[in-house]
């Protein structure tokens, strides 16, 4: 982005947020037509969309209202005290409510293991965030095989001077 973008974001805007890459979020002081708030990214480095983790990349496109804390979204805790005391029915509880400011409803999500324990934590199994690196000396390498030859043989026209002489 250029200077000027980000002096007017930086003005017009009030910063939400910074990710695990460095960038910034904002969100402006003015609500557009549809009444939201504009939200913007700030790029550190080189400007690539691909460096937006996915949590920030819902909040950008108004899937969460929630702010993303570590990669994950703010959300509330709610009902605990309605499964203390059973801890089979609290493992399947629904122990996150989320408020949707544009609708002013709330839902619920599951927990997943065990009471306060959100959806939207990370997994032993899944892998940290990486932005796209194709195109970068990161990005996988073919590796040319030595020992098989290559069979590639190119076309050969006819002779030009037998073409009329068959009969």
């Amino acid at each position: 982005m250029s200077f000027i973008d980000n002096f007017f974001i930086s003005i017009f805007s009030k910063e939400i947020g910074k990710d695990q890459f460095g960038n910034k979020y904002y969100e402006s002081k003015k609500l557009d037509y549809l009444g939201q708030a504009r939200r913007q990214v700030v790029y550190k480095g080189k400007v690539e969309a691909s460096k937006v983790p996915p949590m920030w990349h819902a909040w950008l496109h108004y899937m969460i209202n929630e702010v993303p804390i570590n990669n994950r979204p703010l959300a509330k805790l709610a009902y605990a005290e309605e499964f203390e005391g059973d801890a089979e029915r609290r493992t399947a509880a629904y122990s996150s409510v989320r408020e949707d400011s544009s609708t002013a409803s709330t839902y619920k999500l599951p927990a997943e293991v065990e009471l306060g324990k959100r959806s939207n934590d990370k997994f032993d199994w899944q892998q940290d965030y990486l932005p796209n690196i194709t195109g970068t000396s990161l990005s996988h390498k073919i590796v040319k095989n030595k020992t098989t030859k290559a069979e590639y043989s190119r076309w050969q026209p006819l002779d030009e001077s037998n073409l009329g002489e068959s009969k």
